[in-house]
């Protein structure tokens, strides 16, 4: 799968659960996709790859880690945008 796809499926997964979550703008778990999605955004290296990275170093990666399992496998994308439309 080309990078560019990817990138732009984690996106688009990201952009969807921000906007599921749009009537809870005051909860925590708001405020984290909120910050995974900024995350995605300021490091191409996050958004573009399809490696794991480690949560320890940053607790955001895990949301990005599920975002990749998603992302990579056509079926599972579109099963995941599906629920959340």
């Amino acid at each position: 799968m080309s990078r560019i796809i990817l990138g732009l499926r984690k996106l688009n997964l990201q952009r969807l659960e921000l906007k599921s979550l749009s009537d809870m703008k005051d909860s925590q778990c708001y405020k984290e996709q909120k910050a995974v999605l900024k995350l995605l955004l300021s490091e191409p290296k996050v958004l573009f790859s399809d490696q794991r990275f480690d949560a320890k170093e940053n607790e955001l990666y895990k949301y990005t880690n599920h975002l990749n399992r998603y992302a990579g496998n056509k079926e599972h994308y579109k099963m995941a945008v599906k629920f959340l439309k």
